[in-house]
């Protein structure tokens, strides 16, 4: 006879009053407007009544969220890219895993499920959480704590659809442009930009310049931010910022050769060695 199979989500959650004051939620609002606060709540009621502390971002998740709060899909993805931009999302364990959850989504599952016989964990999706003092032994199944025992998943229990999904995660363009958008250091920003080939390609052919000028005017913006003190970029603000400089710099320049040729109007008779008499 089949025992009766583990309860793995909750319930109930509780939501701090503060929860629309967070600064991160009120990025996400402002960035992508009224509905994203039912957004991330209906998100949230997923991971919990889910797997508890994590969901998977799947091709069906956004469909879901978008039906269950009466948004378009798009909607729900523009969400998901700010939720994570502001770090209401863990990037690492998204960018590695395809998941969303966080250090806050843990501690509160972990905290309401401490009473419970056993709970099923991935260790890998784990951030730095203290499940109740348990330490989780990747060589142990069943790590017991007095009241509670953690039954490990290890990594290579997931299913292989699991390994390909990390795959696909680095190649989704939703993961790609999370990745461009969160900020990291001036010198890993400009690597990262250097390394998008086709968006250089495309950049230099809509402003008619070769890949030598740009790559002096990229250099060149680059010491400006530093100049001004800045520490960290995304590539994708770096790339919207250094798009509207060198449209900025090349007015400036244009504007500065017609004050010269206007100043200095050249005298063809004269240079050719046909002038006046």
């Amino acid at each position: 006879m089949a025992g009766r199979p583990i309860k793995q989500g909750i319930s109930y959650f509780p939501l701090d009053v503060s929860f629309f004051s967070d600064v991160k939620i009120r990025k996400i609002v402002k960035a992508c407007g009224p509905n994203a606060g039912s957004v991330i709540i209906c998100l949230l009621c997923n991971i919990y009544r889910g797997k508890g502390y994590y969901i998977s971002w799947d091709e069906d998740l956004p469909f879901c969220i978008a039906d269950e709060v009466g948004v378009s899909e798009g909607c729900v993805k523009e969400v998901l890219l700010k939720s994570v931009q502001v770090g209401f999302f863990d990037v690492d364990k998204y960018s590695a895993y395809g998941i969303l959850t966080s250090a806050g989504i843990q501690k509160r599952f972990f905290e309401i499920t401490k009473r419970r016989n056993e709970t099923e964990v991935v260790p890998e999706f784990l951030i730095n959480v203290d499940i109740n003092s348990i330490n989780v032994c990747n060589n142990s199944i069943n790590v017991c704590n007095p009241g509670q025992s953690i039954k490990v998943k290890r990594k290579k229990e997931i299913s292989p659809k699991g390994d390909k999904k990390k795959d696909a995660v680095k190649t989704d363009p939703l993961s790609q442009e999370i990745s461009d958008s969160v900020d990291i250091e001036l010198s890993d920003c400009k690597k990262m930009i250097l390394s998008d080939k086709y968006w250089i390609e495309t950049f230099c052919m809509n402003n008619s310049i070769n890949l030598e000028r740009f790559n002096r005017y990229i250099d060149d913006f680059f010491k400006i931010l530093q100049n001004r003190g800045e520490t960290k970029k995304s590539a994708k603000d770096a790339k919207f910022h250094f798009s509207s400089w060198l449209h900025y710099e090349m007015q400036k320049q244009s504007y500065r050769n017609d004050r010269y040729r206007n100043n200095n109007p050249t005298n063809l008779t004269s240079t050719s060695g046909y002038g006046e008499e």
